[in-house]
C-alpha cells in the first residue's frame, strides 16, 4: 500500500483560550511517562455522497472548534507544564491509490498501518511528544471512496479514556450534535495525582527497543472467549473471570512461553487500570489526563511453569487490593487517594531493576466507545488503539466490532513472536490477523453462451471406461489469473477466446458432446462460455486471497445442468477493475478427464489463442485402452456415495517455503529413505497432523490411510500411452496405520516410498509382455489387476472406523505455463472444493517460482482448527499467505 500525502496545515482553536487557562500543570503520573503518543485508527466505509474535499473541510472545521474546549492539544509541553499557546495541531490529508478499503481489511498489513499515522509529518516522533505538536491528524482516502482516521495525542497528557473522551467530542461537533450529546472535558488530572517534579526520574531501560521487534494481532471471538473463561475459572473465586482477565492470563503464559531462555531471572507483568471507573464519584468520566493505576500484577521466575487459572485467580485478587486499599484512605478525598497511588507506584518502580526484571505490559482499552464514533458518514468499521512508537514486550486489548470478542494487538521481539504465534495454547482461543471486512467478490455476468467446435466430430461415440465412470460427476476445476489486459478491449479478449475455444474443440470433440450412459455422444452439443467482471483489482483479490473466494469464479451450474450428463466442459472468464487482470475458470467432468486432462487441454486453448499453435492432430481419449469398459448393468455411483462417511469439510491454503521444506526433508530423512522427495515429506507431514486432529476429537483412536494418485502416463511407454492422452489414466496406492500407530514423520515417508516402489514394479511387471513397436495392450493385464488394487483399497478404506485421506500432487506439471497471450498466470489454483464441501483431499501445486509448495487441504470442519494448531505444521507451512504481484 503506498499512501500519498495531499494537503498538511496547523489547525488551531476557533476561539482564543483565556489568559487564566493558559498553563496546564501536568501530574507526576503524566511526567514519567515516556514520550509517545496515544494513537487511534478508525476506518469508514465508502459514502458515495461525500466527496474527499467536503470531508476534509468538515474535520478541520469542527476540529477547529473541538480544540476550544481541548485548548491544551494546542498547546506546547514546557517541563512539567503545558503551555496553551493555541499553536494548533497538525492535519495531514492523504491518499492511497493502488489499495481499496476492503482490500486492506480482508488482511490487515500492520506495518502498512503506520502510514496511516500523521508521524512523518514531524522529524522525530520522541521529541514532539514531549514537545510539540501534542495532537496530529490524518485523513486517508482510499480509491474506493473509504477512510481512515489516524489520531496521535501525546501521552504526557492523554491516556486511552482521554483519547476515546476527545475523539467523541469531535465526531459530535462534526454532526452538529456536541452540545446535547458530551460532557465538556476536564484537565484536572494533577488535582489527583501530586503535581510534576522536573527533579525526580524513573529507572530507564538502556535495552528498550534495542532488539527489532514486531507486532501482530490476535483475535479472540465472542465464542472463544467463553471457551477461555471457563478454562480460566479457579475454583478460589466464586466470580466468573472477566474477557480482560481471561485473556491477560493466556497471553501471560504465552509470554513467558515464548521468552528466550537467557534472559534476566524474573518476568514481571504490568497491568494498567483505569481509576475514573473506580473512583466514579471524584473522577468524572470526561477527566483528560492519565488517570490510571499502572502495577506489578503478576511475577514468574525462571523455569517456573504458569498455569492459567492461577494467573487469572491472582490478577482478581490484585484487582480486590487496589478496590480495598482506595477505601482504605482516610478522608476519601481525590488528593488523598491520589497521592498514596502515586506513592506506591512510584516506590515499586523503583525497586524494580531491569537488569534482573523483564517487565511485560498488557493495557485495555475495552469498552471505550471508539464504535461509536460518527463524523456523519456512518460508524467505524473497524477501530484499532495503541501507542507510537511502540514497545517491545507490550498488548493493547480492544474490543471487536460486535463489542463481544476482543483484539490484541501484541509487541514483541522478533524471535519471541515467531514462537507467540506458533503456540498451539494461545491459537486455540485466538485468530492471528483475519480478515477485518470479508472481501465480498462481487462479479456481474455479462455474457453466458453455448460454445460448438469450429468443425464437426470425427466420430460419433466415445466409450468410457469402468475407472471413469467409478469417479464421481463432478467437475474439475481449475482457475489461472493473469495480470493486465488492458492492452485489449473486453470484446477483443472474448472473440478472441470463444474463437480459439471453438477451434480447440474441434480437436477435443468429446468435451463438446453429451454422456449418455456408458459413453459420451461426440454430437457437438458444444460447451458452456460464461463472461463476468468486477470493480475488484486483481491485486487486491491476491493480497486478500481466500480458499472460498475462489467460488465467485467459477461458472453457476444451472437447473438440468451436470457434470454426469451435459455440459462436460464449462468456461467461466472474469475480467478484474480497470483492466489489472484476468482469471479463467475452466472445469471438466470427472468422468472424462483427470488433472493432465484437463491441463492438455488448457494448453492447447492457450496456444491457439495465443497463435503459438504446432499441432492440429487430435489428442488420443485412451480411457478404455488401459481400464476396461463396465458391462451395461453399472451403475455410476453419486457424490453423496462416494462422500458421505465425511461430512462438511473446510479447505485450507498452506504454503511451503523452500528453505522449510529441505528443513522437512531432513526431519522425515531415515535410514532407509535417506533423501525423501518434497512430495513424500509435505504429504506425509500433512497426513499425521490431519490423523493427529482427527484422534484429538475421537471417542476413540480410528485406522488412518493415506492413499496417493499415480499418474500412468509418468509409467506406460510413450507409444502405448501418449503423455497427452485424456481420461482418468491414474492409480493410486495406499498406506495404512493402526489406531494404536504412533505417527513418526520418517517411519511415514519410509511406508510411503517403499509402497510406492511396490506399485511402480508392479506396473512394470504388467507391461513386461508388451512389444515396444504396439501401441495398445490388454487391459485383461495391467488395467484389471489396477482395479483388483483399488477394489482391494475401497473395501479395506471406505469404512466409519477408518479415516480415509485421498491425496494427489500436480508439481512438476507445468500450469504456470498456461499463456492466453498475457504472459504467464501470476497464480492458480485448484477450485471444485468450492462446489463440493464434503470433500476430504489434499492437493499439492507447485508455486509460481517453482521452488516453494502450495497444499490445499480439505477435511472435517470439526478436524481443521486442531489440524491448524498442529506445532509440526506451523513449524514448516504458512497459512494462506497473501500472493503479491
Amino acid at each position: 500500500m503506498k499512501v500519498e500525502t495531499t494537503g498538511k496545515e496547523i489547525i488551531k482553536p476557533s476561539s482564543t483560550t483565556p489568559d487564566d487557562l493558559r498553563t496546564l500543570q501536568l501530574s507526576i503520573y503524566d511526567h514519567f511517562l515516556p514520550p509517545i503518543y496515544t494513537v487511534a485508527y478508525l476506518f469508514y466505509a465508502k459514502d458515495e455522497l461525500i466527496s474527499p474535499e467536503h470531508t476534509s473541510h468538515k474535520l478541520k472545521t469542527s476540529l477547529s472548534e473541538t480544540l476550544t474546549k481541548f485548548y491544551p492539544l494546542a498547546g506546547r509541553i514546557n517541563g512539567v507544564t503545558v503551555d496553551c499557546n493555541d499553536e494548533g495541531a497538525v492535519f495531514v490529508d492523504a491518499r492511497v491509490d493502488n489499495c481499496s478499503l476492503s482490500g486492506f481489511l480482508a488482511s490487515p498489513d500492520l506495518n502498512a498501518l503506520q502510514q496511516l499515522l500523521p508521524l512523518d509529518a514531524v522529524v522525530n516522533p520522541y521529541e514532539a511528544a514531549s514537545t510539540w505538536p501534542m495532537l496530529l491528524v490524518k485523513a486517508t482516502y482510499f480509491q474506493c471512496g473509504g477512510m481512515a482516521i489516524g489520531v496521535c495525542i501525546t501521552h504526557k497528557i492523554a491516556d486511552a479514556a482521554s483519547m476515546s473522551t476527545f475523539i467523541r467530542t469531535w465526531s459530535a461537533e462534526a454532526r452538529g450534535e456536541a452540545g446535547n450529546t458530551v460532557m465538556d472535558p476536564k484537565f484536572a488530572a494533577a488535582n489527583f495525582y501530586p503535581p510534576a517534579n522536573e527533579t525526580y526520574k524513573l529507572p530507564v531501560d538502556e535495552k528498550a527497543n534495542k532488539k527489532s521487534s514486531i507486532t501482530k494481532r490476535f483475535v479472540f471471538s465472542a465464542a472463544k472467549l467463553e471457551e477461555l473463561k471457563t478454562k480460566a475459572t479457579s475454583p478460589e473465586f466464586a466470580d466468573r473471570p472477566t474477557r480482560v482477565e481471561s485473556v491477560t492470563a493466556l497471553l501471560w503464559k504465552c509470554f513467558v512461553s515464548a521468552s528466550s531462555l537467557d534472559t534476566c531471572g524474573r518476568k514481571v507483568l504490568i497491568q494498567l487500570a483505569d481509576l475514573r471507573s473506580k473512583l466514579p464519584s471524584l473522577l468524572p468520566e470526561s477527566l483528560i489526563g492519565n488517570v490510571m493505576f499502572s502495577s506489578v500484577v503478576l511475577s514468574t521466575g525462571q523455569g517456573e511453569e504458569v498455569k492459567i487459572e492461577e494467573a487469572t485467580r491472582d490478577l482478581q485478587k490484585k484487582k480486590e487490593d487496589l478496590q480495598t486499599m482506595i477505601q482504605d484512605v482516610g478522608d476519601g478525598s481525590s488528593s488523598m487517594i491520589g497521592s498514596k497511588l502515586a506513592n506506591l507506584m512510584l516506590t515499586n518502580y523503583a525497586r524494580m531493576s531491569y537488569e534482573t526484571h523483564e517487565p511485560y505490559t498488557v493495557s485495555s482499552w475495552c469498552k471505550l466507545p471508539l464504535y461509536e464514533a460518527s463524523f456523519g458518514w456512518g460508524y467505524p468499521v473497524w477501530v484499532v488503539g495503541n501507542v507510537a512508537p511502540t514497545f517491545e514486550n507490550i498488548a493493547m486489548l480492544i474490543d471487536s466490532k460486535d463489542g463481544h470478542g476482543i483484539e490484541a494487538f501484541v509487541t514483541l521481539p522478533e524471535e519471541n513472536m515467531s514462537s507467540l504465534e506458533q503456540n498451539p495454547e494461545l491459537l486455540a482461543f485466538a485468530s492471528l490477523n483475519p480478515c477485518v471486512l470479508t472481501m465480498e467478490v462481487k462479479l456481474e455476468e455479462t455474457g453466458r453462451e453455448v460454445i460448438k467446435p469450429s468443425s464437426p466430430a470425427p466420430h460419433d461415440r466415445l466409450q468410457l471406461s469402468l475407472l471413469d465412470l467409478t469417479c464421481p460427476a463432478i467437475y474439475v476445476a481449475t482457475t489461472f489469473l493473469y495480470k493486465s489486459t488492458a492492452r485489449e478491449s473486453p470484446e477483443i479478449i472474448s472473440r478472441r477466446l470463444k474463437t480459439s475455444l471453438s477451434e480447440t474443440l474441434s480437436r477435443f470433440y468429446p468435451l463438446a458432446g453429451r454422456q449418455e450412459g456408458l459413453s459420451i455422444c461426440c454430437n457437438d452439443e458444444g460447451v458452456i462460455f460464461t463472461e463476468a467482471r468486477t470493480d475488484l483489482l486483481l491485486s487486491d483479490f491476491l493480497r486478500n486471497l481466500s480458499t472460498d473466494s475462489l467460488a465467485a469464479f467459477l461458472p453457476e451450474i444451472e437447473e438440468g445442468e451436470s457434470a454426469g450428463t451435459w455440459p462436460l466442459l464449462r468456461v467461466k472468464v472474469s475480467l478484474f477493475g480497470s483492466g489489472s487482470g484476468v482469471a479463467v475458470t475452466v472445469g471438466i467432468s470427472h468422468q472424462i478427464c483427470d488433472a493432465t486432462s484437463l491441463l492438455t487441454f488448457v494448453q492447447a486453448w492457450a496456444a491457439t489463442a495465443k497463435g503459438t499453435t504446432t499441432s492440429t492432430c487430435t489428442p488420443h481419449f485412451a480411457g478404455a485402452t488401459i481400464y476396461p469398459p463396465p458391462d451395461t448393468s453399472f451403475k455410476s455411483p453419486s457424490i453423496d456415495d462416494v462422500y458421505e462417511l465425511q461430512g462438511k469439510c473446510v479447505t485450507n491454503r498452506l504454503v511451503f517455503k523452500s528453505s522449510k521444506i529441505d528443513e522437512l526433508k531432513c526431519k522425515a530423512a531415515s535410514e532407509s529413505v535417506r533423501a525423501p522427495t518434497r512430495v513424500e515429506a509435505i504429504m506425509s507431514l500433512i497426513w499425521r497432523c490431519a490423523a493427529n486432529a482427527s484422534r484429538s476429537n475421537s471417542l476413540s483412536p480410528k485406522s488412518t490411510v493415506m492413499t496417493q494418485a499415480m499418474d500412468l502416463r509418468l509409467r506406460i511407454p510413450s507409444n502405448v500411452l501418449p503423455q497427452d492422452s485424456i481420461g482418468n489414466l491414474q492409480t493410486c496406492f495406499f498406506v495404512k496405520k493402526g489406531a494404536e500407530s504412533e505417527l513418526e514423520i520418517d517411519e511415514m515417508v519410509a511406508d510411503f516410498r517403499k509402497t510406492k516402489e511396490e506399485f511402480s514394479e508392479m506396473i512394470k511387471e504388467n507391461l513386461q509382455g508388451c512389444d515396444n513397436d504396439t501401441t495398445n495392450i490388454t487391459t485383461t493385464t495391467l488395467g484389471q489387476n489396477l482395479l483388483t488394487v483399488m477394489g482391494d483399497f475401497v473395501s479395506e478404506c471406505y469404512k466409519p472406523d477408518v479415516d480415509l485421506y485421498t491425496m494427489s500432487s500436480w508439481c512438476k506439471k507445468p500450469f504456470y505455463e498456461v499463456d492466453f497471450g498475457w504472459g504467464n498466470p501470476v497464480w492458480m489454483g485448484p477450485s471444485s472444493h468450492t462446489v463440493y464441501d464434503n470433500m476430504v483431499f489434499v492437493v499439492l501445486i507447485d508455486s509460481k517460482d517453482g521452488e516453494d509448495v502450495e497444499a490445499w487441504v480439505g477435511l472435517p470442519e470439526q478436524d481443521m482448527p486442531v489440524f491448524l494448531c498442529e506445532q509440526d505444521l506451523l513449524a514448516y507451512a504458512v497459512l494462506n499467505p497473501p500472493v503479491l504481484i
